[in-house]
Order: C-alpha cells, then structure tokens, then sequence
C-alpha cells in the first residue's frame, strides 16, 4: 500500500500521465428511479451504448493496461445488449475484474444476468463485483428514490444475496449515498446492514456533471450545517470504530473533509493522472464529478487527443475542483498518512500524557 502511495504521489508530481487501469462506464442514461441526489432520469435524451463502436474503440493500445471497469448507468438492467457489451469489455486481454451497480428495481432481470456474467467471466478468471444502491430504510430509501414499493425489491435481494452470493457475484456489497435527505436516519441504516453482516460503501453525494447535478447543491451535506455536523460524526465514529487500516484511514479523510466545510483532500483521485470515463455516447472524461469532456471517441482515438494535449487541458481544469470533492474516496494521499498519524496517535497521546500529568499532580 505505502508503495502504490508513493508512486501515486510522483505521478501526481511530476504530471505524468500513464495508461488507464479503470475504466469507468455509464452504459446508459435509461433508467428507472427517480432520485433526488440524481438528474440522469430528466436527461431527454434515452440511449444506450454503441456496442459496435466500442469494440473499435477499446482496441487503441491507450487501453492496452486496462485491469478493471465499472459498469453502471442510468439502470444497467434496461440496457438491451448488455450481455453483448460484457462480452465485448471481456476481450481486452488484461482484464482482471468488472464492477456492476444497480438499483435494483428490476430483480429478476438483475439477477438471471448476473449469473450469466459469472459463469462467462470465471471461465476468463475474471473477477465480478456487484454493489446494490440502498439510501435508506423503507419509506427513507422509497422517498429518495421516488418509487413506492422500491425497498420490498431491496430486501428480496438482500436475501437472495444472503443465499447465494457466489452464484452471482466474487464480491458484494452495499452502495449508500449520504446526503441531506438520509443523514438523520444514518444509524438506522447502519444498524440494519449489520445484521446482514454486509460491506456497505457509505459515500457522499456531491455536485456531480455526469449525473447532471453540479450546479446543484440541495441534496449536499455541506449545504445545512446540521446535516454537515451530523455525517462529520458518523464518519468519525466509523473512524474510531473501524479495525481495518485502509478503511480506518478512508473514514478519517471523509471526517476530515467535513470537518474543514468541505476543504482539505486527504485522498487519492487516480482519475487526474490515470483512469477514465466513457459515458453511452463514447466521450471521454476523466473523473465523473467534474471533467469536462476530452473528445468523442467516434472521432478521436483517445491516443489523439491525448498526443494533442487535450487530455492535459482537461485535466489542468479540473485541479480547481479537486481539493473540494470527496467522490472518490480510495487510498489516502502522503499529507493524508501524516495527518492521520498525527491526529490518531500523537494528538491521542499527548492528550493521555496532559491527563497522567493532571491526575498525578
């Protein structure tokens, strides 16, 4: 981990830009919920990704060091040729693992593809991933997804998932957006996932341009102060509590963030250098949340536009926004180990040691 952290850092550094590892892949604006934290369901526009095109595209040697991709949408299960499109991402020859989010809505759907993508993927020992999009408990999850009756369909899969999980999936876990809407009930939330004993992914929603929300803010924690106060110590707590060291640290970014109003990154974004975004009519992106787009991969290849310096451009832009988003939360940054040790021992200690002192005199 230190030494993936230390190479990150030089990258970062020296501006290098190196080969994606992930790719992250909204296969459609179709999609079926009609949530709060989201505006893709109000996107006229309703289409899928051209599998065709993206056969060709993905065989530019920029994507020759591909290891994962993330497919999402929209609702991957109202994607019509999604099998074709699993098939399609399983030729890339360094493939090793593809992610799926859903909401759920369609379970029996869901679940006759995912066992399909398992069986295809464990013959080319590829790994599958499945997170399931839960904001809330009952009327809290139906309400922030616009759906009346949405949670019965959650809890038929939790259970299925319960039962069977290596039918469909290598890795399952829980996907929960905190925002505004479901902070006051975030313990609640906590409490029933564990007594599934399930991984839930507990991340902020934040202004977002491929979901068409970044000039929106009335879902945003930071935008009501008893909501900012309210997830600064939910996530403290998953800090303090937490027994893994990664997750430990991940925590501790969320609440420092939050601490500081939403300033203060103490993680690492491989987007900026690294990985990058092809939404369902092939432009390229970097991170989701504020990249504008490269080009469009029916014109350009991306070796193109990243030989013109366009990729550079873009990524240039984005670094105002950097330092104020928390979307993707992964590894912790260098600044962010030394804060983190910092803040978890020496000030624990010194604070211990001033205690000792007042007690002994």
């Amino acid at each position: 981990m230190i030494k993936k952290i230390i190479v990150n850092y030089f990258v970062g550094l020296l501006k290098i830009r190196v080969k994606p590892r992930i790719l992250q892949k909204p296969v459609t604006s179709r999609c079926n919920t009609r949530c709060k934290t989201c505006n893709v369901w109000k996107v006229h526009e309703k289409i899928d990704i051209d599998v065709d095109r993206l056969k060709v595209i993905l065989k530019d040697p920029f994507f020759s060091k591909l290891k994962a991709v993330g497919i999402n949408g929209g609702e991957i299960t109202l994607m019509k040729n999604i099998d074709e499109l699993v098939s399609t991402v399983l030729q890339l020859g360094s493939i090793e693992y593809i992610h799926f989010i859903s909401n759920g809505l369609l379970p029996e759907r869901l679940l006759k593809s995912l066992a399909y993508f398992k069986e295809i993927c464990s013959r080319k020992n590829v790994k599958i991933g499945f997170t399931l999009s839960v904001d809330g408990i009952d009327n809290v999850h139906e309400d922030i997804r616009g759906i009346p009756g949405s949670f019965t369909k959650i809890r038929y899969l939790l259970g299925e998932f319960v039962a069977n999980q290596y039918k469909y999936c290598d890795d399952f876990s829980v996907g929960c957006t905190i925002s505004r809407f479901n902070i006051p009930y975030i313990k609640e939330i906590e409490s029933f996932f564990d007594r599934y004993n399930f991984h839930v992914e507990y991340h902020l929603a934040v202004p977002n341009k491929r979901i068409h929300t970044f000039d929106d803010y009335q879902y945003y924690v930071l935008n009501d102060e008893r909501s900012r106060l309210l997830a600064a110590e939910f996530f403290y707590s998953k800090y303090r509590t937490t027994k893994k060291l990664s997750q430990k640290m991940k925590y501790f970014s969320v609440y420092y963030f939050l601490r500081n109003h939403g300033k203060g990154r103490l993680c690492q974004c491989d987007f900026l250098y690294r990985d990058v975004t092809i939404d369902e009519s092939l432009n390229l992106s970097l991170c989701a949340t504020a990249s504008d787009f490269v080009g469009n991969l029916q014109t350009y290849s991306a070796t193109f536009l990243l030989e013109q310096g366009k990729i550079k451009i873009v990524a240039a832009n984005i670094q105002q926004y950097c330092n104020t988003c928390i979307h993707y939360a992964g590894m912790v940054t260098l600044k962010g180990i030394l804060v983190f040790v910092y803040e978890s021992i020496f000030l624990k200690w010194s604070w211990f040691y001033k205690y000792k002192f007042l007690v002994k005199w």
